[in-house]
């Protein structure tokens, strides 16, 4: 949630030490119930699932009191359970994405919802248009849903791996609102991810194939020619797909100063463990692979990104879907690396647990 970020405009700083203190509280009150009802129904294999960030903490050289409290409590619940916290997390998207739906239909028609305009974080270019129970980036770009994160991108790719997760069943009126939702974004990660999982998933399933994507098609048509989503947002997006020397025009996770950070370090003794904190090169507010192999090495990477997709295959029962949702949660790390958070882990575990049970049902 924008909430939780620091540097937010959405609140004050007063009501972000508010809410990180109710999270906080939360989680405390979370562990007290776990310790007094269910300490005797450790889930045997709860080592798979927090060794990941436990290896995350010694190779980042940090160290948070709640984030171990929160994966081990997320570890230690019964696999049932993680598949319920994967369950109610879906659906508080499927809320924030109909609210969402709501409150860009409002703005684009003028229908005189209360909001506020604020700038966006980090010094950005643009404005948020705060709704309170949703954002909308409101940019160089054109408007974008939010959701409740921060930007429309981390919403998009969160929505896009729920719907993966989901097996992207367009039977369900909550997997159309997330679908919808995730078009609102204009995110490259969203089209990119659905697009991925539908034609591999469906290669040798036409009927499946063209139903999804007649689906697809018709909201986007019914979206743009209503107005809904205007004609430059969607030249926008069409436009970060150009193919131009060697990379996607909408390729900007990177930056020319990492990637030959990135290259000279592939060529030097730092290869394996990375340049730690004495890093040569700024983020440069980009979000990139490149940067967290920088930090941590080749080791690093395999000791955490490593470890997490063994845990992750580990859980999961190799059918055809189960496998390309968890390299599509992979691949996302291309252009949002910073995965050691309890959303990423829900929606990993959590997803491959809701997959096994689809494809049992369908057995």
């Amino acid at each position: 949630m924008a909430l939780n970020h620091a540097d937010t405009t959405l609140s004050t700083p007063l009501l972000h030490l508010v809410f990180v203190s109710i999270k906080s509280l939360a989680l405390y009150l979370a562990i007290l119930l776990f310790v007094i009802n269910k300490h005797k129904s450790i889930d045997p294999n709860a080592l798979l699932y927090v060794l990941p960030y436990i290896l995350y903490l010694i190779v980042a050289g940090i160290f948070s009191f709640d984030g171990i409290l929160g994966f081990g409590l997320f570890a230690a619940i019964s696999n049932e359970k993680k598949y319920l916290c994967f369950v109610t997390f879906r659906d508080y998207l499927v809320l924030s994405s109909f609210l969402g739906i709501i409150a860009y239909l409002s703005f684009v028609i003028g229908i005189p919802l209360p909001h506020t305009t604020v700038p966006l974080y980090g010094g950005s270019m643009g404005s948020y248009i705060n709704f309170g129970f949703t954002y909308l980036d409101f940019s160089f770009d054109g408007l974008r849903l939010c959701g409740l994160f921060n930007e429309p991108g981390y919403f998009g790719t969160i929505l896009a791996l729920t719907l993966i997760a989901s097996g992207f069943n367009m039977k369900k009126i909550s997997n159309i609102v997330m679908l919808i939702a995730g078009i609102l974004t204009a995110s490259m990660a969203f089209f990119t991810l659905v697009g991925l999982y539908v034609f591999f998933v469906n290669i040798y399933k036409p009927k499946r194939l063209i139903t999804i994507l007649l689906v697809f098609f018709v909201s986007s048509f019914v979206l743009i020619k209503t107005g809904i989503v205007p004609q430059t947002l969607v030249d926008h997006i069409l436009g970060r797909f150009v193919f131009e020397d060697g990379k996607f025009v909408g390729d900007n996770r990177s930056s020319t100063a990492i990637d030959d950070a990135f290259t000279n370090m592939l060529k030097s003794s730092k290869v394996w463990f990375g340049y730690g904190d004495h890093l040569p090169v700024d983020q440069e507010r980009t979000l990139t692979y490149k940067f967290y192999v920088l930090q941590y090495g080749i080791i690093g990477a395999l000791l955490t990104w490593g470890v997490l997709l063994f845990a992750s295959l580990k859980t999961s029962k190799c059918s055809l879907p189960v496998l390309t949702f968890i390299a599509l949660f992979f691949i996302s790390i291309y252009q949002r690396p910073g995965i050691f958070v309890p959303c990423y882990f829900v929606v990993l575990f959590g997803g491959v647990l809701y997959q096994n049970k689809l494809n049992s049902y369908e057995s």
